[in-house]
């Protein structure tokens, strides 16, 4: 969040645009979130699994598991990217840490 409010505040955007931009990307990530479930849920039936990928396997084969191993990992290891950035910026800002 701190990105995008000076990447648009860059842009010259106002507050209406972040707000609109925040909401718009919560309901995005929902009905991604949402048509993946649904679909998940209504390919496997019965045979729906905690797991989410082990009920696909009959499916789709052993790819979609690894592919989805694959993509949580580099989800993981992205969002501590971010977060390693947020923390070095707040002690740039908080502690005027500007070596970091």
């Amino acid at each position: 969040m701190p990105m995008m409010f000076l990447f648009l505040k860059h842009k010259k955007a106002s507050k209406t645009v972040f707000k609109k931009s925040v909401i718009l990307s919560y309901v995005f990530v929902f009905i991604v979130f949402f048509l993946f479930m649904n679909s998940v849920a209504l390919l496997s039936k019965n045979n729906t699994s905690i797991d989410t990928f082990g009920g696909l396997m009959p499916f789709f084969g052993r790819g979609v598991l690894i592919m989805g191993a694959l993509i949580g990992l580099l989800a993981i290891v992205t969002s501590y990217i971010v977060f390693v950035n947020y923390y070095k910026d707040m002690l740039k800002c908080d502690m005027r840490c500007n070596n970091i």
